[in-house]
């Protein structure tokens, strides 16, 4: 035998010990390697999504879990256990498939639910806050998570972009994730990792499961990447990255949902979130109604269309034309997810030490994380 080939060889063998070797806990820092993967997990139609070890399935209404019979694809040479068309109970969750070839393997975990409502399981009281790792740290995403780590001390966590992505978190212990994000430019793009295939499929997965968002400066561009409205219906008003100041306070008037303002003193029926002589980034991504909006300046064409429920309106452009700043979007049929998005350019966190009315913005977040919370 060369030299080369027993060179070779050794190194085969070198690969197959250290994989020997590894401790279950090991192996989940492992790439997975091709041929110990499933390709394709299916019941009837549907084909589950396959992130990394888990796999998700929506099957239709009325799909009964109890006795299905997956149809299972691996690689060249692999067996699965469970075998592929053995009949399985998937309404206990989660169910555990394993996959081997030789002496390597790979666990899945196999979750399925039916695209009713409720969701199967409900979701922890715990408050997650995305961080600013991938965008510059001065549009007050910092201040706001320092503000909640002060008005939740028990019950919040910071949460990367990089380990949604990577799915290091147990998202079910989430109630609500906030995302508050300036972007990275004025037109309301989120930072390049927001768009990425596999954390939108684990938002996805988060928010098809009952998960509840609250998206606030920037962030709630995030409804269209993470298919929770109609894409005809996005915010279509993004500006922002200035240095506004104000010759007096500003706000948005209140439409719906009381509870939300509770505790929050109004001047002449608005909500005052930024005081006079302050200066902010002005970071807005709203709907506009009027003229190129689309909507005939009409708040109830724009609940009619979008699906959403208007909670706050501004005036601009001299009394002609309104916004929508702050909207629900309600669990549906169709949406799982219940989100309530603050989009106005006066809601900035961003020179909050000097922003007079910084208690209306605190007041206003903590109603509607409580609001979210607390939802049924």
């Amino acid at each position: 035998m060369g030299t080369n080939r027993l060179h070779i060889l050794a190194a085969f063998l070198m690969v197959m010990m250290l994989l020997g070797a590894c401790s279950p806990k090991d192996r989940e820092h492992l790439e997975i390697p091709a041929e110990v993967a499933i390709l394709e997990f299916r019941v009837g139609d549907i084909s589950g999504s396959i992130l990394k070890d888990t796999i998700r399935l929506i099957l239709p209404r009325g799909t009964k879990l109890e006795q299905l019979s997956p149809q299972i694809t691996v690689t060249q040479g692999a067996t699965v256990s469970p075998a592929s068309g053995e009949m399985v109970n998937l309404r206990n969750q989660p169910v555990h498939y394993r996959v081997t070839l030789g002496n390597i393997y790979q666990d899945y975990c196999v979750i399925a639910v039916t695209d009713d409502v409720p969701r199967p399981h409900a979701h922890g009281r715990r408050i997650g806050y995305i961080n600013w790792e991938d965008t510059e740290k001065t549009g007050g995403q910092e201040r706001a998570w320092q503000w909640l780590q002060t008005a939740y001390p028990d019950s919040c966590d910071l949460l990367s972009l990089w380990d949604i992505q990577h799915a290091s978190l147990n998202m079910d212990d989430y109630a609500v994730i906030w995302y508050h994000t300036r972007g990275v430019a004025g037109d309301g793009t989120l930072p390049f990792r927001a768009y990425d295939r596999e954390l939108v499929e684990q938002m996805k997965a988060y928010t098809n499961g009952g998960g509840k968002l609250l998206l606030t400066g920037m962030a709630p561009r995030w409804l269209q990447t993470l298919g929770l409205i109609d894409n005809r219906y996005v915010p279509n008003n993004f500006y922002g990255h200035e240095s506004v100041r104000l010759d007096a306070s500003s706000g948005f008037k209140p439409v719906t949902k009381p509870e939300l303002f509770a505790s929050i003193p109004l001047t002449e029926g608005m909500v005052q979130l930024m005081g006079a002589d302050c200066v902010f980034e002005n970071n807005t991504s709203a709907w506009y109604l009027a003229s190129w909006g689309g909507y005939n300046n009409s708040v109830s064409q724009w609940e009619e269309e979008t699906g959403g429920i208007a909670i706050a309106t501004d005036i601009v452009d001299g009394g002609t034309a309104t916004r929508v700043v702050m909207a629900e979007f309600p669990v549906t049929d169709k949406r799982a997810a219940q989100v309530i998005s603050i989009h106005s350019g006066t809601y900035d966190w961003g020179n909050h030490e000097a922003n007079s009315c910084r208690g209306a913005i605190e007041q206003l977040t903590r109603n509607t994380l409580d609001y979210l919370r607390n939802a049924k």
